[in-house]
């Protein structure tokens, strides 16, 4: 048979197709059956008590593009079977639950996981059997030559992360002669890549138990999806022993590391959500590491959802007090992120929780953006106790920067919750002492860096409750290296005098609530000098004018917009 066709087949005799069945799914639902030739199905489903054979001939290959069901009966492959990818997805086995699929398959599969082809460090897996091996040879038929692969071995991880203290020992590199076992990731760059990884052996069915590695006081876990499906996270999680809630992915797109919390549902990335795919790799953390651990990935953990971008997804969190900061770089692509949330109902502490929180694990290129707890610990999500209410809360959460050079950087603002009990946040600049105040309308705040190191200070930023230090700044204009001639206005425009000399004069008209109103910058000022700014269409009121000359914060002005 060599057709194309949109129907529904239902075979109950022996059949051959050296062809194509797109559009329909195909299902061999009576007595012993066998399947010939090297045809290509779109889905095939075997409901069959007597069993299907793939002839084991040489030349027979059947090929699946989208899904195996195994509904009843063995599916025998004699090796000749092969699920199939392309850029739209990859092919699946769904779900045996052992009610409506009680299925089951013997002999080896090649499964197929297409990868975009460019050479981008990417974490890949398996879906195979944990006793098959992966060698450095098979691997070389994706990347060629040129590659470079590691595998994790949590026994030497020497806590080097963030780029701290060179690479973590933990890395081991995948040589020529290099094996692994399936159920482990393998994190691999290449020289020049095809676009679809290939491996053979035997599928994994039923309940997978991981044994999690925890004897270097560390407890980090590279491992493999073990399944031929997505799987959900939540519910692997859920199932495991002595395992944190977050699991952490590689993003290509940013260099940098995905985070996805099962509990609150935060995530950091591109899309990073609930959605592991079939054929990725991933770190895992061992919540009390020296303690025996887990991961138990059940046939119920499988789904057909698909994350909403290949190898990332999105998904929104719902829960209040959330914050989604990001730092780039001018011209950057791609932003670093974190995640700032606070209570929702959730035993949260200002400490690492391990059912909350997330391990910033740092970024390779770019600016890297962490938030620093009060004990040193690097998060990437951080989920902190309940806010009190307004009148009594005043914390500060420290965020911390990697990888600053000179020039003009964004920090992106999102507000994906409301902040709780009338609580307000802001963002602080420590280098212009600058508040932006956190809410709808703020979206981003762009600063500089230069040759002065501490406007590369790794604690510039931090995040403030309620910033009542807002209200400390500097009314007498006697020493000040600028001040406002016209002040109260007379509309929307304000008069600078400079008694000094800038290369460049940034300001920031800010409301008594810390939004920032409006920005400009001034070039070449000269002592003596007088610039008009204009505050826009805003309100009567009080107003703050930030102001930086040269990369130095010089002190808030304070004005008055009649």
């Amino acid at each position: 048979m060599n057709n194309t066709s949109t129907y529904l087949s239902v075979l109950s005799t022996d059949f051959t197709n050296n062809g194509n069945i797109v559009g329909a799914r195909t299902s061999f639902d009576a007595g012993s059956q066998n399947i010939h030739g090297s045809g290509t199905y779109d889905s095939l489903t075997i409901n069959n008590l007597g069993g299907l054979t793939i002839d084991a001939n040489g030349g027979n290959t059947i090929k699946i593009n989208k899904v195996l069901t195994l509904k009843a009966g063995i599916l025998t492959t004699n090796g000749n079977l092969s699920l199939l990818t392309s850029s739209s997805g990859s092919a699946t086995v769904a779900t045996i639950d052992g009610a409506i699929n009680t299925g089951s398959i013997t002999g080896n599969v090649t499964v197929q996981r297409y990868i975009n082809n460019s050479a981008a460090w990417r974490m890949i897996g398996f879906p195979l059997s944990s006793s098959t091996t992966i060698s450095a040879s098979a691997l070389s038929t994706l990347y060629g030559s040129g590659y470079n692969a590691y595998t994790y071995n949590e026994t030497l991880d020497n806590g080097a992360y963030n780029g701290s203290g060179g690479v973590n020992a933990g890395w081991t590199s995948f040589t020529s002669s290099a094996t692994t076992k399936a159920d482990k990731g393998i994190l691999m760059i290449g020289g020049t890549p095809t676009s679809t990884l290939s491996a053979t052996g035997t599928l994994n069915t039923g309940t997978q138990t991981i044994t999690l590695s925890s004897t270097s006081g560390k407890g980090w876990n590279l491992i493999a999806n073990p399944f031929a499906s997505n799987i959900t996270w939540s519910t692997v999680q859920a199932a495991s022993t002595n395992v944190d809630a977050t699991v952490y992915r590689y993003d290509p797109n940013t260099s940098a590391y995905a985070s996805y919390n099962a509990t609150t549902t935060s995530q950091t990335g591109s899309g990073q959500n609930n959605i592991i795919e079939n054929g990725a790799g991933f770190f895992v953390h061992v919540t009390t590491p020296g303690s025996a651990a887990s991961l138990s990935v059940a046939e119920t953990a499988k789904t057909s959802t698909a994350p909403a971008s290949s190898l990332m997804g999105v998904q929104t969190p719902s829960n209040k007090s959330i914050i989604k900061l990001s730092l780039s770089k001018q011209g950057d692509q791609y932003a670093d992120e974190v995640v700032l949330r606070w209570g929702g109902g959730f035993a949260a502490t200002d400490n690492f929780d391990g059912n909350f929180d997330a391990y910033d694990l740092g970024r390779a290129v770019g600016p890297d953006l962490s938030v620093i707890g009060t004990d040193k610990t690097v998060y990437s999500i951080f989920h902190g106790a309940e806010l009190k209410n307004s009148s009594d809360e005043n914390r500060t959460v420290q965020l911390g920067m990697k990888n600053m050079a000179e020039g003009t950087y964004q920090i992106g603002i999102q507000l994906q919750s409301p902040i709780a009990n009338g609580n307000k946040a802001y963002l602080y600049d420590s280098y212009t002492g600058t508040y932006t105040l956190i809410d709808d309308n703020t979206s981003n705040y762009s600063f500089i860096t230069t040759s002065d190191t501490k406007s590369q200070s790794s604690t510039r930023f931090s995040v403030v409750m309620n910033a009542k230090q807002i209200a400390t700044v500097i009314n007498d204009n006697s020493n000040l290296p600028v001040i406002l001639l016209n002040n109260p206005s007379t509309g929307n425009i304000f008069t600078l005098y400079s008694k000094n000399n800038y290369n460049q004069l940034q300001w920031q008209v800010i409301d008594g609530g810390g939004r920032v109103m409006q920005t400009g910058q001034i070039n070449s000022v000269m002592k003596g000098s007088t610039h008009q700014i204009n505050a826009g269409n805003t309100a009567t009121g009080n107003y703050f004018i930030k102001l930086n000359g040269d990369g130095n914060a010089l002190p808030v002005l304070k004005a008055i917009k009649n």
